[in-house]
């Protein structure tokens, strides 16, 4: 066996309902340099073609599990994470993609880094158009994130939390993982991952943050009344991680400041949700109570103009 075929890399994929999108994530994972990986697709008790698509791809590499009934994404990842057996494992939405070089780069990339580290690409935003996924932007330009000269930057927890916790696919030794007994929140369905990025930090890994996009990120923006459910889920997630006794007093208040930020979001999301759906009593009402609500909405108009035009001009789709 070459050293190559040793290196095996887990790419784990929750799966539910994702017909539309799943045939061409499973492309970009058939389309990658390096070879040697094993793709586990979890269904989670999916009610449209998903399997069938799933099963449509002849390539001994691919591996499908099905759930009987829905245990949400973390709970899928966690049955991937039991029957991988790569050294390596890494994350991929079902409604995302990988850029071909993506396993071959983050595995030097691994090995450059050596014992301690897990590692994580810049994540490339993309539009969804009709002729497939448009690259729109990087996410380190969202979150400010300077990587100057540098190909990568090397970061704990307390740096990671300062840069507002940016989104994550990492790529990380599958045995650190089985070691800790690390698992995915399976009651969480939105947040789990940041979580579980949390706990990698606590057993003793330090992320290498590489600069170059490999991972296409599907934006697909929900209505304001989905994004204020998930920023509870995200709530909750802060709150444990702020009970958890192993994480340091200095890492705790950073989690309680983006904690109170995303109180802060969840109280003002009912102002613009008003002004979308042309409640424009309700959005009054609000603006009188808390008078800040409209400023705020002016400063964040700029933002959110200039998106608009970027979907017009990709020719994207947003819900």
């Amino acid at each position: 066996m070459s050293s190559n075929e040793t290196d095996l890399v887990s790419i784990i994929v929750p799966a539910y309902n994702a017909e539309k999108y799943i045939a061409d994530t499973i492309k970009s994972v058939l389309q990658q340099t390096y070879p040697y990986f094993e793709l586990i697709i979890v269904d989670d008790a999916s009610e449209d073609r998903t399997v069938e698509i799933v099963r449509s791809f002849c390539d001994e590499r691919i591996k499908l599990i099905r759930h009987k009934s829905n245990q949400g994404p973390g709970g899928a990842r966690n049955t991937a994470i039991e029957a991988a057996k790569g050294r390596w494992m890494t994350v991929l939405d079902a409604d995302d993609q990988y850029l071909p070089h993506r396993l071959e780069k983050l595995l030097q990339a691994a090995k450059e880094a050596g014992d301690g580290y897990f590692i994580a690409d810049d994540l490339l935003i993309s539009f969804e158009t009709l002729s497939g996924l448009k690259p729109w932007r990087r996410q380190s330009e969202s979150y400010k994130i300077n990587f100057g000269d540098n190909d990568f930057l090397d970061l704990d927890l307390c740096r990671f939390l300062k840069f507002k916790a940016p989104g994550l696919q990492p790529f990380l030794p599958l045995d650190h993982v089985k070691k800790y007994g690390l698992l995915y929140d399976s009651s969480c369905f939105y947040g789990e991952d940041f979580e579980f990025v949390c706990h990698l930090f606590r057993t003793g890994l330090k992320l290498r943050l590489i600069k170059e996009p490999l991972y296409l990120y599907r934006l697909t923006p929900g209505s304001l009344t989905s994004k204020t459910a998930n920023r509870k889920q995200v709530i909750e997630v802060y709150e444990r991680l702020i009970a958890f006794p192993s994480f340091s007093e200095e890492e705790k208040q950073l989690f309680k400041k983006l904690l109170n930020e995303i109180k802060a979001e969840v109280a003002y999301s009912p102002f613009p949700q008003a002004l979308k759906q042309r409640r424009y009593g309700e959005a009054l009402r609000l603006a009188v109570k808390n008078p800040s609500m409209p400023l705020i909405f002016l400063c964040r108009l700029p933002k959110s103009i200039k998106y608009r035009l970027a979907l017009l001009r990709n020719a994207g789709f947003a819900k």
